[in-house]
Order: C-alpha cells, then structure tokens, then sequence
C-alpha cells in the first residue's frame, strides 16, 4: 500500500487541478507500507468473492462489499487507506486502531476534502482548521485536575473542594489515617533523605498521595495507547520509511494489546516498599518492584535466558537518553547559537499557540514553521 493523497468532493475538475494533485503526490516521499495480517483468513470467509491479485490489501474493497463501513473493525494489520464507493459518491477513510501507519484529513477553499500519508500533502491547498467548532475544541483539551490530602474531616480539605468548585476542575480528594503516615514513615525518610522533622511531616501526606492507584494507572494507560500516533508511531514509521526502511513494531499487534489490557493494573504498577527490588529475581506483588518488571519477568527464563540479566534488568533509558546523554547536552548547545534571550522573551508573539519554553524547542517550531507555515 503506497502513500495516499485523495481529493474528494472538489468542484473544479480541470486538467490545471488533476496535474496539481500529481504533482504533490510526487512531493510525498513517505510511502505507507500497510499490511493486512489475516488477510488470507477474511479471503476465506468470503465465499463468493473471488480474488484477482495476491495482494493482502485486495481484501478491503471485498468486505466493504459484504459488510459495509463495519468491516474496518475485522482488519488486523498496519494500515491507512481512503475507500470510495462510486454507486452513491460516499467515501471511507480508515487506519489502524493505534495510528501505527499516519492518516491526515485537510479541507480545500472550495469546500473539497483532502486525505493524505503526509501533511506535506495539504499544506498549499487546505485551509487550516484544528477544531470544528467550540464543543468539539471542548472535548479535546484536557481538564484541570487538582488534588488534595488530608485526615477526613481536615481543613485543607474542605477548603480544597471549595477551591475545585471555583475553578470548575475535576478534584481528587486522597484520604489518610495518622496510622497510615507512621507506617509510610521509614519510606518517607529513605527517599527524601533528610532528618529534618517539620520536612518529613509535610512529606508523608504527599508520598501518600502520590502513588495512583489501579484505576487511575489502568485510565492513563489507555489515554496514552490513544495518542500514540502522535508521538512513538509518527517516529517510528516516518523517521525510517522515508529512507525505504520498514520498522515492525510487535508490541502493538491487536491480540497482544488486549491480552496486556487485561491484565491487573496492580501488577503493572511500582511499589514503594524498601525492600530488595529483585532478590533471585523471584519477584512478589507486594515487594518492590522496577519499572515494568512484569514485561522484564515474562522474559527472564533461568535455563534459557533470552537476555542476559543484568541487560533485562538494567534501569529503562529514554531513547534520546539511551543513545548517549551528550546527544541532549549537544542538541541544547546547537540551540544557543541560534535562539538569543531576546527571541526568548518575543516568543509568545511569536508562537502563541503551544508556545515554546525552551531555546530548544523554539529552535525545532522554527524549523517546522518553515516547512508548515
């Protein structure tokens, strides 16, 4: 499956018009390498289609046939595809669940509707448009939350509830006994690491409040699968693909998802006990336990190790991190040289939406703004 540009719906069908869309599919050097996964299981489900190519994508146009818009649902692969139906001119624009392969959607001046792989696509011929309409706008930016701890019935609380009625944010209220912080005590001085007493009372309601609990882990953890496409997909498809490199990503395999989802969010969730993180690497619930040492346990095996242990067990590394830390420190350097004090201080004139904060961030939305204006 190659990289899509479609226009749908434009009112101006000149010979000028189909040479433009040409040549901005031209301009597109990401190519979509989509893949439909059981693709030879819904061929035989289709018992009255028959197949002309041996392409796993054929597919598609053959379950839109037989079971509408629905058949999207029935896909399992990597995919983005723009599908039209010329009996009533209605059109279909789909991708994978998790955004794996990247769909954009722009608007024309005349009223047309464009889809492409790419932004690059879009960028000269659609107006631009991040909201529909206020409600919509509503919907996708996050409301304030705000937090408060205390013993019931303690006036921090009280006036914390008054506080989130005013402002109108989504409170969590954290409750605690005097029993609670004694036992939370030892913890409390391990890990901010001072003697001092009025610090340490103030500390312990904090650190009780910190850890989220099951629910809340399991919420964000689905907020995160959501926005995928916008972060760890777009670099893992677009910054390989654009030199004809296909990167895989397992992890992100439907089945797989839902089998991880389905697991306790207790057992996905760190623990704050003092007591040995891995000790055999015989690892309880209630101990101790490192960033996902779920997924690191599913790999350990004492007689046929896949990784050696201290390689499965070493601390997690952000891959900007992990690449060497004098990466960040140059990249930051770099962008001295080119974003002073004083662009520093115009910079919300400058990018008044998502303003940057740092010379280094400023430095890339220049960049970008030169490509996208």
């Amino acid at each position: 499956m190659c990289g899509i540009l479609a226009v749908l719906g434009c009112s101006d069908d000149s010979q000028a018009k189909r040479a433009r869309v040409l040549e901005l599919s031209r301009r597109l050097k990401h190519r979509v390498n989509g893949e439909i996964y059981n693709h030879e299981e819904l061929q035989k489900s289709l018992h009255n289609h028959i197949f002309k190519t041996g392409s796993d994508c054929d597919v598609i146009a053959h379950l839109y046939e037989e079971h509408g818009e629905n058949f999207v649902d029935m896909l399992d692969g990597v995919f983005s595809f723009v599908l039209l139906d010329t009996s009533d001119n209605s059109f279909i624009a789909a991708r994978d669940a998790i955004g794996i392969t990247p769909l954009y959607i722009g608007w024309g001046l005349d009223g047309s509707i464009w889809i492409s792989s790419e932004m690059k696509g879009l960028n000269d011929d659609c107006e631009p448009r991040h909201f529909t309409n206020t409600k919509a706008a509503k919907q996708c930016e996050p409301q304030l939350q705000s937090f408060c701890v205390g013993l019931k019935g303690s006036p921090d609380l009280k006036a914390g509830n008054e506080v989130a009625d005013y402002l109108g944010t989504i409170r969590h209220e954290f409750h605690f006994t005097v029993q609670d912080g004694i036992d939370a005590l030892e913890a409390v001085i391990y890990h901010i690491e001072t003697y001092d007493v009025t610090t340490i009372r103030a500390s312990t309601p904090m650190f009780l409040m910190s850890p989220p609990n099951k629910e809340e882990f399991h919420h964000q953890t689905c907020l995160k699968i959501k926005v995928l496409h916008q972060y760890d997909c777009l670099r893992a498809n677009k910054a390989t693909s654009d030199w004809g490199l296909e990167a895989w990503v397992p992890f992100l395999d439907k089945e797989f998802i839902d089998v991880v989802m389905s697991i306790d969010p207790e057992w996905k969730m760190g623990t704050n006990n003092l007591n040995e993180c891995v000790v055999g690497f015989q690892i309880k619930p209630e101990e101790n336990r490192i960033e996902k040492w779920i997924f690191r346990r599913a790999f350990y095996d004492e007689e046929r190790p896949y990784l050696p242990k201290h390689i499965l067990y070493r601390q997690k590394e952000q891959f900007s991190d992990g690449v060497d830390y004098s990466w960040i420190d140059g990249l930051k350097d770099h962008a001295k040289l080119h974003v002073s004090d004083k662009m520093m201080l115009n910079d919300p004139n400058i990018f008044p939406h998502n303003t940057p904060v740092t010379k280094e961030a400023y430095y890339y939305r220049m960049i970008f703004e030169r490509f996208f204006p």
